[in-house]
């Protein structure tokens, strides 16, 4: 019996000790969890605050892209109701020719150009339909210039040296085309304030 009661003692001995063991092992570990929640807590509010920051640069970033994406989209829409505007323009300036006012507005297109350019070597081009009226504006401001009907217009003239080397555009196309340059930022002020 003797080595039973010492195998039990051992055995009492050594689960005492196991005991020991876990509840210090216990004690430890949560020793050690106090401590790296105590650790942890800065660490955890300053990876919280990184986050946080993270998070807002991408809001602030998502923010700028959609109101740069918004105004481009603005611009675009101004701009083709200014396109439809001059293209409005163009087909109203189109049927001018029949009207009893275009014979005039074809004198003051023929004296702009005649007063850009040098006498004596001018011609004037025309489109077909124009040649006729051309001659009796011509005759009438007594100007001796070369008529050439080679332009297919809405109206106006062009007037060139014989040389060529100077060229004035002055048709309605090429008119409408510098008010789109000329005036695009004054309409669009008209337009959208």
């Amino acid at each position: 019996m003797a080595i039973e009661e010492l195998i039990r003692a051992v055995e009492v001995s050594a689960e005492e000790r196991i005991k020991e063991i876990q509840e210090r092992s216990h004690a430890e570990a949560e020793e050690m969890i106090r401590e790296a929640r105590t650790k942890t807590g800065p660490l955890k509010s300053r990876y919280l605050e990184e986050a946080q920051k993270s998070v807002e640069h991408q809001r602030n970033r998502m923010l700028s892209l959609a109101r740069e994406e918004s105004r481009k989209k603005v611009i675009a829409a101004k701009n083709e109701i200014l396109e439809r505007a001059f293209d409005e323009a163009s087909r109203t300036l189109a049927t001018v020719r029949s009207e009893p006012r275009y014979r005039k507005a074809l004198a003051t297109f023929i004296n702009e150009v005649t007063g850009t350019l040098p006498a004596g070597d001018l011609i004037l081009h025309v489109d077909p339909r124009d040649e006729a009226i051309c001659r009796e504006i011509l005759r009438e401001l007594k100007l001796d210039c070369e008529i050439i009907s080679d332009l297919t217009c809405s109206g106006g003239v062009n007037a060139s040296t014989r040389d060529e080397r100077f060229l004035v555009l002055n048709t309605i196309e090429a008119r409408i085309q510098r008010a789109k340059e000329l005036y695009r930022p004054e309409i669009s002020n008209i337009l959208f304030g």
